[in-house]
């Protein structure tokens, strides 16, 4: 709703009806936002440095294990030469995963090297993820700030184009998650039950697996053009008119909460 909103304000077209959903849907989008920041994510760090320790180490690029572990904002990992470069943020990940700015957080050096994720693939698509994340925060807050700046944001379409964009970096941001979730685990299929490698079923051929995924690749396709096939679709044809989908007149709907539980039921 957010996404449409703004395109019809960049298109000037149901401009009302879209300047009444923004409303909406922009708090929304902003309290989950923070609370995907602040409250969820911390939470997941918690739950990975308990059970997956390795996997937190891989996200983050920590080869040797060390207090004030810092967290990267962006940055770049070398296996070969166990090393990690970028905009670090001092002590912050020993914080986030423990609550305590000294805390001792174990590197990939203290595993064997089965153990290892690939951590090239799981730092980038971590770091993929939480910039995302970071990002729509700033979003939401600018978005909210503009729209209480004398409805700005209706008008400043550099902000709108964001907006829209926001649904395709939303997903970018779920699949990038689940990328970190699947690298990082390796080499288990099941956690420390269950490795990769012997989950392999022996009776199946490689052009039996080639298949499979050709044909997983070919459903996922489809689903992704009727997605955007539909969504196109909805969007050209714009919200109905009310009288369409009002059975009573507009003036006769109750305008607070107070007149909701006030009013008698039908009936009663």
């Amino acid at each position: 709703m957010l996404s449409v909103s703004a395109w019809y304000l960049l298109r000037k077209r149901y401009v009302r009806e879209a300047r009444a959903n923004l409303a909406v849907a922009l708090p929304v989008f902003t309290i989950m936002s923070l609370l995907q920041l602040f409250v969820f994510g911390p939470g997941s760090a918690v739950n990975v440095t308990e059970y997956q320790p390795q996997k937190l180490a891989a996200m983050e690029g920590i080869w040797e294990t060390e207090t004030c572990a810092p967290m990267t904002i962006v940055g770049w990992t070398s296996s070969a030469n166990q090393t990690t470069t970028g905009i670090r943020i001092p002590c912050m990940l020993s914080f986030l995963a423990y609550q305590d700015f000294q805390a001792p957080v174990t590197g990939l050096m203290a595993f064997s090297p089965e153990e290892i994720p690939p951590v090239g693939l799981t730092f980038q698509s971590y770091h993929l993820m939480i910039n995302l994340g970071v990002m729509f925060v700033g979003l939401g807050l600018v978005a909210t700030l503009y729209y209480f700046w004398g409805r700005k944001l209706f008008e400043t379409r550099w902000l709108l184009w964001l907006l829209v964009a926001s649904i395709f970096l939303a997903i970018a941001s779920t699949i990038s998650g689940w990328w970190t979730a699947e690298f990082g685990r390796q080499p288990w299929i099941v956690w420390e039950l269950l490795r990769t490698a012997d989950a392999v079923s022996p009776g199946l051929s490689t052009g039996e697996v080639m298949f499979s995924v050709a044909m997983f690749v070919a459903l996922y396709g489809l689903l992704f053009f009727l997605f955007i096939y539909l969504l196109n679709e909805k969007i050209q044809h714009g919200p109905d008119p009310l009288e369409a989908v009002e059975v009573a007149h507009v003036s006769s709907l109750p305008d607070s909460f107070r007149e909701v539980f006030r009013r008698p039921r039908a009936g009663a």
